[in-house]
């Protein structure tokens, strides 16, 4: 995994201009969760951070339903604030992701710029092999970023932005319409082809993480993967864009084994790719046989989930949305 800078002891040249005063909030944080979910741990974090991170901060939204697409949409249409920051209610903030954030889009000329999320500082063996699956090249391509801090500041493509740490221009998601609210997930990644096509510009930001727990049990793994699969599928059929196709590839796994059955009786030689395979999973996980395993079963639970989503209904989802803003901010002493 790329190494991971210290934001602690980070200057920002925001501190400079006036997104760092308390008189100037300039983002309005917005969390989905579902009824009766709990966005504590989100809420105790951004409690947390720094006075002056906290000071760039206006509003605080929760939208309880269970249409994530559309809670985020009308949270976003009640905010005030010019930027929106979305995160999801396990995300963690940590101290200088928002500066950061901000900063990139001012520098790149972008209408939304984020970051990787991170797994906790205590996260279980199991959570940190999955991780190391979701941080590699093998396991996530370009996508890797949305895992690990991957390179400089920079202009960037959907692939390497996530929607648990998303600073987006309020202006500019609104004229877009916003998320696509017959679709979850992959909402963010419709968004921002859309976005692109306009003309308008992303930005990635290694410097500004969130911190989030990564699953806790192989079946949840192989259930999110298979999510990720079919919400791609379900994305392009919605709304294609020719870089959508480049998801596709995890589909030559099951092709590859479907034409293997039935060369192996006359060819008993093709039975080396699936050998050559797992051999390609093990050496691109550290020569550790759990997290090719682990690797393993996300490209085939995301290939499955591809066919699923190319093949089955288009889901629709339930429309009410309770918004309330929350109580966040650190007591101060004495109170």
């Amino acid at each position: 995994m790329a190494q991971k800078p210290d934001l602690k002891n980070e200057k920002f040249s925001m501190q400079e201009r006036n997104l760092s005063r308390r008189d100037k909030p300039f983002v309005a944080v917005v969390i989905p969760c579902e009824p009766g979910g709990d966005p504590g741990a989100c809420l105790q974090a951004l409690a947390q951070l720094p006075a002056r991170d906290r000071a760039l901060v206006a509003e605080v939204w929760v939208a309880a339903g269970l249409n994530p697409s559309r809670q985020r949409n009308l949270a976003a249409a009640r905010a005030r604030a010019p930027w929106i920051l979305f995160l999801d209610s396990d995300s963690r903030a940590q101290p200088g992701q928002i500066p950061a954030l901000l900063e990139a889009a001012a520098a790149e000329g972008a209408v939304t710029a984020g970051g990787p999320n991170l797994p906790l500082a205590d996260e279980s063996p199991l959570g940190l092999s999955l991780d190391a699956v979701l941080a590699s090249w093998a396991g996530s391509m370009a996508s890797r970023a949305r895992y690990a801090p991957v390179g400089a500041r920079r202009p960037c493509g959907e692939k390497e932005l996530i929607l648990c740490n998303l600073l987006v221009q309020r202006r500019a998601f609104l004229d877009a319409g916003g998320f696509r609210e017959d679709l979850y997930p992959n909402e963010e990644n419709e968004l921002f082809n859309r976005l692109q096509a306009r003309g308008l510009r992303l930005a990635y930001e290694p410097r500004a993480w969130v911190r989030r727990p990564r699953r806790g049990s192989v079946g949840a793994w192989v259930v999110q993967s298979f999510r990720y699969g079919r919400g791609r599928a379900q994305q392009m059929r919605r709304n294609f864009f020719p870089g959508d196709l480049l998801n596709l590839l995890p589909l030559a796994l099951p092709l590859a084994w479907l034409a293997i059955g039935l060369l192996a009786p006359s060819r008993p030689a093709v039975l080396a790719v699936p050998v050559a395979y797992a051999l390609a999973c093990w050496l691109a996980l550290g020569l550790r046989p759990d997290r090719a395993w682990y690797l393993a079963l996300r490209h085939h639970a995301y290939a499955a989930g591809l066919v699923a989503g190319a093949v089955g209904p288009l889901p629709q989802r339930p429309g009410a949305v309770a918004l309330a803003k929350a109580p966040w901010r650190r007591p101060r002493a004495g109170r």
